[in-house]
């Protein structure tokens, strides 16, 4: 399920752990999707001295800020998100030019592969590809798609695509790419209006593909997600997320306020998008 339980507690916060970055780590590019960052896959060693196979994001310090604030986030409301991890890659490593620069080398961000496709390759056989589609929302609406849509409208996540949503063996989904979320990898404090109904890629893409009753029952569930965030300790996430290190001591305050502000507007445009006014 994109979230495991509409009564999982949003207040289990869990910190974000530092990893380093193992030698042989390859490019590669989304045959489909494409990468628009540059992107490896890898291994990292963890602090207790594990290896775990990675996907390793080149990104600056504003969008490796989104990416691990949101990983927090969305783990302690139990939505379904690889594991996340800060890591370091030193210069001998990995050639990189966008982290931020420390100790002879950059910080990357990390996320565990879990191998499985995402769901542009369900839509790339063009012959199929409407009842592909329709096949795909289906499966967003057995995986609580209520949950997706309110968590990227209160998140202002703009990039929403097939991409980087990954489908698994059991017809789970999972969330990933979320570097494109408070409006964007670039935002400026002024651009964080709480009441804005920001692009949403969701409405580009599923919300024309539901049935009524399929509507009907997604917006129902409207406003639960937002409760529990109203549960969360913004600023201890962003503690545990690394955020308050790479982001301005002005732009954490002016996000963090946002995302407190933005409660309230959520549901309503969350409903909105999917045609029911509340």
């Amino acid at each position: 399920m994109i979230q495991n339980s509409l009564t999982t507690s949003a207040a289990s916060l869990m910190a974000i752990e530092a990893v380093t970055v193992l030698p042989g780590a390859t490019p590669f590019k989304e045959e489909v999707a494409g990468n628009f960052n540059d992107t490896f896959r890898g291994q990292v060693l963890t602090r207790g001295g594990e290896t775990r196979f990675a996907i390793i994001k080149d990104l600056y310090s504003k969008e490796l800020a989104n990416e691990l604030l949101v990983a927090v986030i969305g783990r302690a409301l139990g939505l379904a998100m690889p594991d996340s991890y800060l890591g370091l890659a030193e210069a001998d490593v990995l050639t990189l030019t966008k982290g931020p620069q420390m100790a002879g080398g950059r910080l990357v961000f990390v996320s565990c592969d879990v191998g499985f496709p995402n769901l542009f390759t369900k839509l790339n056989n063009k012959i199929f590809q409407k009842a592909a589609l329709r096949k795909i929302v289906e499966i967003l609406c057995k995986n609580n798609l209520s949950a997706l849509y309110e968590f990227d409208t209160w998140s202002a996540n703009i990039d929403r695509h097939p991409g980087n949503l990954l489908l698994g063996g059991d017809g789970k989904i999972w969330l990933i790419d979320h570097g494109w979320c408070f409006t964007g990898p670039t935002w400026e404090a002024a651009d964080l209006a709480p009441s804005e109904a920001y692009p949403n890629k969701l409405d580009l893409w599923v919300a024309p593909n539901l049935s009524d009753e399929e509507i009907a029952t997604v917006s129902a569930s409207v406003g639960i997600l937002s409760e529990q965030l109203r549960a969360l300790d913004l600023p201890r996430a962003a503690e545990l997320s690394f955020a308050r290190s790479l982001l301005s001591s002005g732009d954490l305050n002016a996000l963090l306020q946002f995302l407190v502000d933005r409660l309230d507007a959520t549901p309503r445009i969350t409903a909105n998008s999917l045609g029911r006014l509340i």
